[in-house]
């Protein structure tokens, strides 16, 4: 109770993994029980990094609410 679950790592189906040994969809992240995630590279580097958080935020809200 009281604790928060951040998941990193966050990288969409069709995202290369890069340095990441463990990567996970927004969704899979919730499915999983995160309450939060963290993006870094994938929205830093998109020639798009609006459109490409806007995608990542409907991938987590497709995933039922653990």
């Amino acid at each position: 109770k009281g604790i928060k679950i951040i998941t990193p790592g966050i990288r969409l189906p069709e995202s290369s993994k890069e340095d990441q040994a463990r990567t996970a969809t927004p969704q899979h992240a919730r499915i999983s029980g995160a309450d939060f995630f963290v993006v870094g590279r994938p929205i830093i580097e998109a020639r798009d990094p609006k459109l490409v958080a806007e995608i990542m935020l409907k991938d987590w809200h497709k995933a039922p609410r653990q």
